[in-house]
């Protein structure tokens, strides 16, 4: 029994140092702003092809277009225009925290579901 109550807390312990990661690099990372922000600039989609190559659907000024980017250059593929792309992705969480707090809540059901199991063999 009392190597149960200590893999517990190990498991509490690691979590919450997991979380503590999580949030100390988002504080981190707004406190430095590495990444900079356009009022006029945002990029909606971007698939890599390669080391140093992708392909960008980007917004700007309110007008959608398809950028082409390697090492060497940048290149306008496609003028979009005002195109609409629609919500079809809406419900999938793209934000790291959001996505990491998911697979720790689908872990720790998987933990107690595995914990029940072995209560009830015990049991037997």
């Amino acid at each position: 029994m009392p190597e149960i109550i200590s893999l517990i807390f190990s498991f509490i312990g690691v979590v919450l140092i997991l979380i503590l990661i999580v949030y100390g690099s988002k504080w981190i990372i707004k406190k430095h702003s590495f990444s900079v922000r356009s009022k006029h600039i945002k990029v909606i989609d971007r698939v890599v092809l390669g080391q140093d190559k992708s392909i960008i659907v980007a917004e700007i000024c309110n007008e959608k277009y398809i950028i082409g980017v390697s090492g060497q250059q940048i290149t306008l593929l496609k003028e979009l225009g005002e195109v609409d792309f629609g919500d079809e992705d809406k419900d999938v969480p793209t934000d790291f925290a959001t996505i990491f707090g998911e697979l720790v809540k689908k872990q720790i059901a998987l933990g107690k579901e595995r914990f029940k199991k072995r209560g009830n063999k015990d049991e037997t």
